[in-house]
């Protein structure tokens, strides 16, 4: 078959790489690149209107994101003794009809523009990194704002991400909140490259006129405040991890070890302790393999459609306990597909081979024995079971050596 190194060629150009200086066309207006770890889930963050949407499980079609309510980025600012200036909602600038955003998994930024001299960027990523695959799988999602102060006075400025998790939600001193109750939780932690970076927690009115909460946390909504102090043309970074866990059992129900990943964490602070301390390499991480890929000569619909059909890696795959791995068919009731990976395979196979592997495995283990050694290219039933409606259930993953 002489197509497949061809294909290879085309969508992993890394060491055919030629640079040049004409940018790529950013992938721009969209609803927000799914950010989230292998088999868990993923939180979409919309620039163009600064909203949040999130599917607590794989695949993501199972939820098929619904909105996030009163979940959104917030900006204060204040120059000496002027008035704080402030703002409910940030957005990315939309110029001629463009958002100022580019969401291209696993990677997405966006403008914010300039309030009170300040300017604001995001860099959001999924975590990402192919040494240790683990850390990959996690359910969490990471967000980065960079402030810059453009003037030549000093200014203090905090951001915020407001959050509605439970009425159950807790203050976590020098960390943010979380929830600890019921089958989903969440938890909103937050850090910043300044060590003097103040951060805490509430749903007082104290951020809008000093950048600062009580820290009293009650009720569902909440936000997380990181406050830094800028000089003359200073830039500070802040940085919240949104993770979660999710003790959903789904409707398989019948195997041990469902959306595996969503219960590794006790709670979901333990699981953004942990994105908090590899926040840092996963975004490196995640900058690297877009600025390589969009590096080279070819056009850029072909690198933006190899990159952009990797989110699979978070869409849609389904990991089980027992070493199961596949992924599905967009919104229908099928593992073990190809077709939505087509692109994509050609880099992964090649990043991280362990996962082309388990799914290989769990492929040959249950290929067909009538008519003998079909494998699997869909799997979306199984008759080697008593309940063979579960088996149409998206999330169903038929057990090893089912061979029909």
């Amino acid at each position: 078959m002489k197509w497949i190194p061809v294909l290879q060629w085309l969508v992993f150009p890394f060491a055919l790489a030629v640079a040049h200086s004409m940018p790529d066309d950013v992938i721009d207006g969209t609803t927000g690149a799914p950010l989230g770890g292998i088999g868990s889930g993923a939180i979409k963050f919309c620039a163009s209107s600064g909203t949040f949407a999130a599917s607590w499980r794989t695949p993501c079609a199972l939820d098929n994101f619904p909105a996030l309510q009163n979940t959104q980025f917030q900006f204060f600012s204040k120059r000496g003794q002027d008035a704080a200036i402030t703002k409910d909602k940030l957005s990315a600038v939309v110029t001629n009809g463009r958002a100022g955003d580019d969401a291209v998994y696993p990677l997405q930024k966006a403008n914010f523009g300039a309030i009170n001299d300040v300017a604001v960027t995001l860099t959001a990523c999924s975590p990402f990194d192919v040494k240790n695959v683990e850390v990959m799988c996690y359910p969490y999602a990471f967000f980065q704002l960079l402030v810059t102060n453009t003037a030549a006075t000093t200014v203090d400025v905090a951001i915020a991400l407001q959050a509605g998790l439970s009425a159950a939600t807790t203050y976590v001193t020098g960390k943010g909140i979380k929830n600890d109750d019921g089958a989903l939780k969440r938890a909103v932690y937050a850090s910043s490259d300044d060590p003097a970076a103040v951060i805490t927690a509430g749903n007082d009115n104290g951020f809008l006129t000093n950048g600062q909460c009580d820290n009293a946390v009650s009720g569902a909504v909440n936000r997380v405040s990181v406050k830094v102090t800028l000089a003359a043309d200073q830039s500070k970074r802040i940085k919240f991890v949104y993770a979660w866990v999710n003790t959903i059992t789904g409707d398989e129900g019948m195997h041990d070890g469902m959306f595996y990943y969503l219960n590794k964490f006790a709670n979901a602070g333990d699981a953004a302790d942990t994105g908090l301390a590899h926040f840092d390499q996963f975004q490196s991480n995640a900058a690297e393999i877009v600025t390589r890929m969009r590096a080279s000569n070819f056009p850029g619909w072909i690198k933006n459609q190899a990159l952009v059909t990797l989110a699979n890696l978070t869409n849609n795959s389904m990991y089980r306990k027992d070493g199961r791995y596949a992924h599905t068919e967009g919104m229908w009731a099928t593992n073990g597909t190809m077709d939505q990976m087509f692109h994509a395979r050609q880099i992964y196979a090649d990043l991280v081979p362990s996962l082309n592997w388990q799914e290989l495995h769990y492929w040959a283990r249950t290929q067909k024995t009538n008519p003998a050694g079909q494998i699997h290219h869909d799997i979306d039933s199984c008759t080697d079971i008593e309940n063979y409606a579960a088996s149409r259930n998206m999330a169903y993953m038929c057990p090893w050596d089912a061979q029909q």
